[in-house]
Parts: structure tokens; sequence; C-alpha cells
């Protein structure tokens, strides 16, 4: 079962964040603007580098800007927005991705930015949040974002390197999973649970052995409880094999495993 971290009672009250910018318009993004009144920058603007320069303000000695830069887009245009993002404000970059962004990080030297594991479900823009429970930030802006979510009633936790680590093998186990199997098979995360338990199991055993073995991260030995016990609280939704070559591409990179090469190769990959 996904508990929150032992450091979630230890959080430190979040500091006053003055200035607030979220990269992303779409279910994520829209909720994080909506919660901190934030400006927002769309990936869809035809000239994003000039937007984002222009509202992350100048940074001259006599003026100094600050505050958290919410990435919230797919993986894919990651590479574009860091690169739109003045260099002295690449700092204050909290990236809110699911999938295996690990080398991208270390390829910028923003290794040590914030970072957020999202255990939470929206069904579309506007929607509130389910809240799965088990939600974590790595980072300064952490204590921040952890009482930010607070005031939306989603529990959040302040974490370590180490048990952030954990918690983005378990998500991205989980997306890669339920993701395949719901492309598979056209079938919600509900349809999931009831259709086709054996395979779940099979498959969370097949990539927790190949990720444990490629980062020689441990992910406990309850990962299928803990990935069905929050399968079971967003279970409307429609999982599908998104974000390819950051999820379930990763892991075939490193090992093209039985069930989850089969599944694979009836989707086309």
């Amino acid at each position: 079962m996904i508990q929150p971290p032992s450091s979630f009672a230890n959080s430190k009250p979040s500091e006053v964040v003055s200035q607030v910018t979220v990269v992303g318009g779409g279910r994520i993004g829209s909720f994080f603007a909506e919660l901190t009144k934030a400006s927002v920058v769309t990936r869809s603007q035809s000239s994003m580098k000039n937007t984002l320069q222009s509202s992350l303000g100048p940074l001259g000695n006599s003026l100094q800007v600050s505050g958290p830069i919410l990435v919230c887009v797919r993986n894919d245009d990651l590479d574009g927005v860091i690169s739109a993002v003045p260099l002295a404000r690449r700092k204050d970059l909290v990236f809110i991705q699911n999938g295996m962004i690990d080398n991208l990080l270390e390829k910028w030297c923003l290794e040590e930015c914030t970072r957020g594991i999202l255990y939470l479900a929206i069904e579309a823009k506007g929607k509130q949040p389910v809240d799965g429970g088990g939600t974590v930030f790595f980072g300064d802006y952490g204590p921040w974002l952890v009482s930010t979510l607070k005031s939306a009633n989603v529990m959040a936790a302040v974490v370590s390197r180490e048990e952030f680590n954990q918690e983005m093998g378990r998500k991205l186990i989980w997306n890669s999973v339920f993701g395949i199997l719901g492309e598979v098979y056209k079938v919600n995360v509900e349809e999931t649970l009831v259709l086709h338990s054996s395979e779940i199991h099979s498959l969370v055993q097949e990539l927790q052995s190949v990720f444990e073995s490629a980062t020689g991260i441990s992910l406990g030995t309850d990962l299928d409880e803990r990935l069905v016990t929050y399968a079971k609280k967003v279970s409307h939704y429609q999982a599908r094999a998104s974000e390819w070559n950051w999820r379930n591409g990763w892991f075939i990179d490193k090992q093209a495993t039985t069930l989850h090469k089969e599944l694979s190769l009836r989707i086309g990959k």
C-alpha cells in the first residue's frame, strides 16, 4: 500500500513565493496555474523562447527575479523548454514529469532542481484531482509545493533524493504496466484490475527486475500491492502507452522481457 514517507510529518512550512510561472497548459499545468494564480506559458505558442524570457523578467544586477517555474509538459518538449529559460533562472525549474528523465537533467546539469512525482489523476482540465495519497517532491521548492497542494486537499511529502528515486521508479512502472495493458485491451484502470490481474503481476515483476538491475535502486518487496492500491484510487483513469521512449521504451532498451515484449509488439512497438 502506498503510504506517505515518514518525512512528510517533518516538512518545514513553505516560504512565501511571490512569482510563479507554469509552463504547459494541459490538465496538470492548468491545475497548478489555478492553484497558484501563476502566469502560464504554453508550448503551442509560436515563440515560446521570447515568451518565457519576457515573462521571467530581466536578470541584471539591478533586478534579481526568482520564484518557481513549474514545468508541466511532455518529456519530448523538455529540451525546448529548458533551452528557452534564461541560464540564471534554470535553478528555479521544477520538473513535474513521469518517466525516466534523469539523463536529460544530467545533460543540462539540472540534477539539483526540484522534482515532483504526482500520485493524482485529473479527468479533464478544470476538474478536481483525485488524490492517490503518495505525491512526493525533492528539492528546494518541495515544502512550498507540499503546502500548496495541501490547500487543494492533496497529500504530498518532501523526501530525500533516495526516496524520490524509489518513488520515481514505482510510478514509472505503474505508468508502463497500466499504460500498455490499457493500450492493448482498450480498457480503463478498473477494467485492467478486474480482467488482467495476472498480467499486472507478471509485468510488475518483469519491469521491477529490469529497473533494479539497471539502476541499483531497490523498490521493495510489496511493489504489487503499492501499485494496485493506487490503481484502485484512480480506477476510472484511461491509462495508455504514451511517451513511449521515456516509459515502456526505456525498459525495452534495457531488456526486452517476455510479456512486455509480446505486448509491445501487439501495439507495433
